[in-house]
């Protein structure tokens, strides 16, 4: 359904401003010290960046970071890889309404779970994203710099290699350093 989709997503970012100011979330720092519970949120358009972020979630989870994860992909197809990978659930668009929100329990249990730190590995700008990333409950949201309005906590510019792998360096190197007790 490509039809009136400027006036859809219209519809959709008014819905996330009318939720957002019901939504009631106590921001806190946290690193990967401190951290017990990780959301990590991504978009697959590139098969390439999947073995970067299960790297990272079992460095997570090697750390006694409890771990859930959530892909979009843009398309009503899902990539092997993804259905291979038991720890992702993952979201397509036959799982959206016709204004591009998730349709699907688990996406609405991710969004309302209290995570500690909300990680946003997606590189792309979708409105299905912006949903789930304004609508998080998380304590501490983390991601790419976005020009405009957006809801991290802790935005990282990777205008200079715009990747995961780089995200993801730069996320780790961060998250690093807040909080560190001396």
């Amino acid at each position: 359904m490509k039809i009136f989709v400027k006036p859809r997503k219209s519809l959709t970012r008014f819905s996330i401003r009318k939720k957002k100011k019901s939504l009631v979330r106590n921001r806190k720092v946290y690193n990967f010290s401190t951290a017990k519970s990780v959301g990590i949120f991504f978009d697959c358009n590139d098969t390439e960046s999947l073995g970067k972020i299960r790297h990272f979630c079992n460095r997570l989870e090697y750390n006694k970071i409890k771990t859930e994860i959530l892909c979009y992909i843009n398309s009503d197809e899902v990539p092997g890889e993804l259905l291979l990978w038991d720890a992702c659930n993952v979201l397509s668009n036959s799982d959206l309404d016709w204004k591009f929100r998730p349709k699907d329990q688990i996406a609405e249990d991710f969004i309302a779970k209290k995570f500690d730190i909300l990680f946003d590995l997606s590189l792309s700008d979708h409105i299905t994203s912006s949903y789930i990333i304004s609508l998080s409950s998380a304590q501490f949201k983390v991601g790419k710099f976005r020009e405009g309005e957006n809801d991290l906590d802790m935005m990282i510019n990777i205008e200079q290699d715009n990747s995961v792998k780089y995200l993801l360096e730069q996320v780790i190197n961060y998250v690093s350093m807040l909080n560190k007790s001396e």
